[in-house]
């Protein structure tokens, strides 16, 4: 096993509180070596990240959203209660952290409280991601404060008005910071307990390591050193229309009182898209160079088929998954951490390999129909698998993720 993954096993170690949890990660890992090394997949354990998607719902109009602008072709809906008590009952023992978002706003959902409560008692850490305007009702702040959520990521992408609604359209600026103060406000300092599971994340050295993807988004050092509850993030995407109001985002996220400012390179689909959002400093892209794919030709003058049309064939799978003009990330290996390590529950029960997979074009399986483990091991998964180690860039969808990237975040 590589040094990379035993140092991340043993950044893990304060969550893992029982031999199981110790063992269904030992088994996901060496499973994801064998695979790496012999490139063909093979799969042990359960996730141990899991992203489950509240509802699809949103209140903005963002550009690059597909659930804001209305490009999300999926049915939209919320989950239910039933629907949410059957993951957890499946996941016990192996699920530590849990992420409460995919498309769409959480904070819509009217059981998100009740989500988060069976979700820690169930001892998983809980994150969320939201555009913040719910909050700015004091009584959905406390109640989400009180819920025992462990970290809130709230997303503000400019430091005036006019910046912020340039993308987050329909939102307005101060209704969004007026959430986050409530948020600050109605934190308080854990029991006895809780200040020592703190320590414990302290003297195991959280956070974890930028490359292991499944697990980047922990807790840093900022985090330990203040055990109030939630953990509160500040999350910028960076844009040509934005680039200009770093500064002011550190002096607003100062003032605010957040626990830490990210800054986040944008994700684009086409080079219009480029040319609108891409900020003018290379340095704060995640992307490399715009990309024309042709289809191959064999020898005899015959249009051969892509091997995403291939997958998409043979397993039934709908959606277009190869897009001319589609842009490159700095950094494509034919491996994914995200298949061995995490999953994704859209709000109707749909298992999909990742938050990539907006739309549901690699439906897994099912969870109202068949197990999580069935899905997980299933015909399905191993060959999404077996399809990205042998050319993770003959799917656009792996082409344009995040998993690997160096330039994620840019602070």
């Amino acid at each position: 096993m590589s040094s990379a993954f035993l140092h991340s096993l043993r950044r893990a170690a304060p969550l893992l509180t029982d031999p199981a949890s110790w063992a269904n990660l030992a088994r996901i890992a060496s499973s994801y070596v064998r695979s790496m090394h012999s490139k063909r997949a093979t799969i042990s354990g359960l996730p141990f990240v899991l992203m489950i998607e509240p509802t699809n719902f949103c209140n903005l109009h963002c550009p690059l959203c597909p659930s804001g602008d209305g490009r999300l072709t999926r049915a939209r809906g919320m989950m239910d209660r039933a629907t949410f008590g059957r993951i957890l009952k499946q996941t016990k023992g192996t699920v530590k952290f849990l992420q409460l978002w995919n498309q769409g706003e959480p904070l819509l959902h009217p059981d998100l409280p009740w989500m988060i409560r069976r979700a820690k008692a169930q001892g998983m850490f809980v994150s969320m991601s939201t555009n913040g305007h719910p909050l700015a009702d004091p009584s959905v702040a406390l109640e989400i404060v009180r819920s025992g959520l462990d970290h809130l990521i709230v997303s503000v992408d400019g430091a005036t008005q006019e910046t912020y609604a340039r993308y987050r359209r329909g939102g307005n600026l101060q209704t969004v910071l007026r959430g986050i103060e409530h948020c600050v406000q109605a934190r308080i300092k854990p029991h006895r307990k809780g200040a020592k599971s703190a320590k414990n994340f302290k003297r195991w050295g959280l956070p974890f390591s930028a490359s292991f993807a499944p697990l980047q988004w922990i807790l840093p050092q900022s985090a330990i050193r203040n055990p109030k509850r939630p953990w509160i993030e500040l999350q910028c995407i960076v844009m040509r229309h934005n680039e200009h109001e770093i500064p002011a985002m550190k002096a607003l996220a100062q003032r605010l009182g957040v626990d830490r400012l990210s800054l986040k390179t944008v994700q684009i689909d086409t080079a219009d898209q480029a040319e609108t959002f891409l900020p003018s400093d290379r340095n704060q892209s995640r992307y490399a160079a715009a990309q024309e794919r042709k289809p191959t030709t064999g020898k005899h003058g015959s249009t051969q088929k892509k091997p995403a049309d291939m997958l998409r064939a043979s397993l039934g799978f709908r959606g277009k998954m190869w897009e001319d003009g589609t842009l490159m990330t700095e950094r494509t290996r034919d491996s994914c951490r995200r298949l061995w390590f995490s999953t994704v529950i859209n709000w109707d029960g749909t298992v999909v390999p990742c938050c990539f997979d907006k739309d549901g074009d690699f439906v897994m399986g099912n969870i109202l129909q068949e197990s999580l483990e069935q899905i997980w091991r299933g015909r399905r998964y191993q060959a999404f698998r077996d399809a990205v180690l042998r050319n993770r860039a003959g799917i656009a969808m792996c082409r344009n993720c995040t998993e690997g990237l160096r330039k994620l975040f840019l602070q």
